[in-house]
C-alpha cells in the first residue's frame, strides 16, 4: 500500500521509481484531542449508526481461518503493510503449520523480482546451496519496494520455506512465485532511461495477476497471495497505472470466485478524533491476536466511509461506486494486536555504510535524481529507516 494520493505516471517521482510499500502516516497517530464527554458522545452515535447497518464483528483464530479459506478458494489474498514484524510471525506460524502443504501449490509475493525466478526455484526447490550475495538479488532493486526488502523478515520468509519444503516430498514442495516485474537495474544508467522505468512500474499490477493466472490458475493449482493491500484488494484501481486495474481486480474479474482477501487491520495507538476509527478499535480491544473476522453482514463491511490509512482506506482507488463498500473489496480482516504493540522489522545498518551493495544503491542514487529532478540518496533512506525505534509507526510518521 502507498500513501494517500499516487503520482501521476507521466510525472516520474523516487516515489514511483522506488516505492515504499507502506503506508505514509504523516502524523496521523497523534492522540484524540476530543474531550471525553464529546468523544463519548460521537462513539455513541456512531455505534447506533452502524449496528443498524449489520452485526458486530466475530474474531477467528487466525491460522485457522486463513487454512479454511484455502479450501474453498484456490487463491487467498492476505494485504499486509510492509515490514510489519507480527505479520511476518503470522506468515512464520502458517508456513510451519502442518497442514499448510496439502492446501496450497504456491506463494506469489510482492518482494521478489521476476528476473530471478530461476534462482529462487533452484534455492527454494531445489535444495541448491546459494550464497547470500546472490540470493539477495531477489530482493534488492526492484522495481517496487527497493530497500524496504532489506528488512530481515524477507530473507527470512523465503528460507522458512525452503526449510518446509526440506521435510517433503519434492511433488508436495511449495513454489514461491516472484510477483514483481523483471527489472534489471544495471540498465539504468542516465535520464535516457525514464520511459524503460515507467514501463515497469506501470505493470506492477498487471505483471503480478499475470503470474498467478499463468502458473497458478491456468494450471489447476492453488496459491496464497502476499502483498501490500492496494494491490490485492478487489475493485480498485492500481495506483502504479491510473487508467488500469490493480491485482486483485483483474483476478477476481477474470476469474469469478477464486479470490479471497483478507485486510490487514492495523490501527494507531492512542485515542483518536475520528468517531469511525475509535469505534473500530474500540470493537477488537479484546480480541485474541491473531484473529480473523469476516466482513460480510457486519457494520465495518457495510461501511462506504474512509478513515485513511486506517479503515477502508483504500477506498479512494474504488473503480466503482460499489467498490467503495469495504466488504466489496475484502472478505475478511486481519487483527495482530493494539498498536502500541506493532513493531517494524529493520535492516542491519552496517549494509549502507560499506561494500558493493552501498555502492550500488550510491550510482543508482544519482541516476534517479537525474530522472525525477529531486535529490535522492537511497543510502541515507537505508540508514534513516534502520536506526529508527522499534514501533512500527516510526517507519512512516514522517515519511511521505
Amino acid at each position: 500500500m502507498d500513501d494517500r494520493r499516487y503520482d501521476n505516471p507521466r510525472t516520474l517521482t523516487r516515489r514511483t521509481l522506488f516505492r515504499h510499500g507502506g503506508v505514509a502516516v504523516a502524523g496521523a497517530v497523534a492522540a484524540d484531542t476530543l474531550g471525553s464527554g464529546q468523544r463519548a458522545l460521537a462513539s455513541a452515535v456512531l455505534s447506533r449508526d452502524v449496528d443498524a447497518n449489520g452485526s458486530e464483528l466475530r474474531p477467528r483464530d487466525a491460522l485457522a481461518s486463513i487454512l479454511a479459506a484455502l479450501d474453498r478458494c484456490p487463491l487467498v489474498a492476505l494485504g499486509e503493510r510492509h515490514l510489519l514484524q507480527e505479520m511476518h510471525d503470522l506468515y512464520g506460524a502458517l508456513l510451519l503449520h502442518p497442514a499448510l502443504p496439502s492446501k496450497i501449490t504456491d506463494i506469489v509475493v510482492e518482494f521478489g523480482n521476476a528476473l530471478h525466478q530461476d534462482l529462487a526455484d533452484r534455492f527454494i526447490l531445489g535444495d541448491r546451496p546459494v550464497g547470500r550475495e546472490e540470493l539477495a538479488q531477489i530482493w534488492r532493486f526492484t522495481i517496487g519496494g527497493n530497500i524496504l526488502w532489506d528488512a530481515p523478515v524477507y530473507e527470512r520468509f523465503l528460507r522458512t520455506v525452503r526449510a518446509v519444503n526440506w521435510m517433503l516430498p519434492v511433488r508436495r514442495r511449495i513454489r514461491v512465485l516472484l510477483g514483481d516485474p523483471p527489472f534489471d537495474h544495471h540498465g539504468l544508467r542516465s535520464s535516457a532511461d525514464k520511459d524503460y522505468v515507467l514501463s515497469m512500474q506501470r505493470q506492477r499490477d498487471a505483471h503480478y495477476a499475470g503470474v498467478v493466472e499463468r502458473e497458478v490458475l491456468s494450471k489447476g493449482r492453488r496459491a496464497l497471495l502476499i502483498a501490500g493491500s492496494n494491490h490485492l484488494l478487489r475493485g480498485l484501481h492500481s495506483g502504479d497505472d491510473p487508467q488500469g486495474l490493480n491485482a486483485g481486480t483483474q483476478l477476481a474479474q477474470r476469474h469469478p470466485g477464486s479470490l479471497y482477501v483478507v485486510d490487514l487491520l492495523v490501527l494507531p495507538p492512542g485515542l483518536q478524533q475520528d468517531p469511525l476509527l475509535q469505534h473500530t478499535i474500540d470493537a477488537v480491544a479484546h480480541w485474541p491476536r491473531p484473529s480473523v473476522a469476516t466482513l460480510a453482514g457486519t457494520w465495518l463491511g457495510a461501511t462506504t466511509q474512509s478513515v485513511e490509512p486506517w479503515v477502508n482506506s483504500a477506498a479512494y482507488l474504488a473503480a466503482t461506486p460499489a467498490s467503495v463498500r469495504f466488504g466489496a473489496q475484502a472478505d475478511a480482516v486481519l487483527y495482530l494486536g493494539p498498536g502500541e504493540t506493532l513493531t517494524a522489522s529493520q535492516a542491519d545498518p552496517a549494509l549502507y555504510h560499506w561494500g558493493a551493495y552501498a555502492a550500488e544503491l550510491q550510482r543508482l542514487s544519482r541516476v534517479v535524481t537525474q530522472i525525477t529532478g529531486q535529490p535522492t540518496d537511497l543510502v541515507a533512506e537505508g540508514l534513516r529507516r534502520a536506526q529508527l525505534g522499534p514501533s512500527w509507526f516510526a517507519q512512516y510518521a514522517q515519511h511521505k
